[in-house]
């Protein structure tokens, strides 16, 4: 008896149909080749969340650039291996970013923490943010 748990993420512009339908694909080869290897493919749902990406050139972007450069902050956009509640909102065709405080090496720890500085500085962003991102006419 063997279990394998594969983690597999989904990336931009993937959905996690192809994603599962690849994996089948890959298994059924698997299994051709060797009649005697028996899988079975659990999939939990909560984890069939499609990933998101807001263009660089998004107003949500734009803003949020030049305010992080304005408070010495790295204004430059990445892409995270995690999820959030950002991708219900892209869903719905609603640009968006991930910002905030702490890390994600502590987030849901059993040490969770964040450092008070890194909650000032995040307060600080979302304040310039709002009041540049609600006065700026952007579609």
């Amino acid at each position: 008896h063997c279990r394998i748990t594969l983690d597999r993420r989904l990336l931009p512009g993937e959905r996690a149909e192809d994603v599962l339908e690849a994996c089948e694909a890959t298994l059924a080869r698997v299994r051709s080749e060797n009649p005697e290897i028996d899988v079975i493919v659990e999939t939990p749902s909560l984890l069939a969340d499609e990933a998101m990406e807001t263009p660089a050139d998004s107003p949500v972007v734009q803003v949020s650039s030049q305010v992080l450069s304005r408070l010495g902050l790295d204004p430059e956009p990445i892409g995270v291996p995690f999820g959030c509640d950002c991708t219900k909102l892209s869903r719905a065709g609603i640009p968006s970013i991930i910002f905030g405080p702490g890390s994600i090496d502590q987030a849901h720890a059993a040490v969770e923490y964040v450092a008070v500085d890194q909650v000032e500085k995040a307060l600080a962003f979302y304040r310039q943010f709002l009041l540049e991102f609600g006065n700026d006419p952007h579609p």
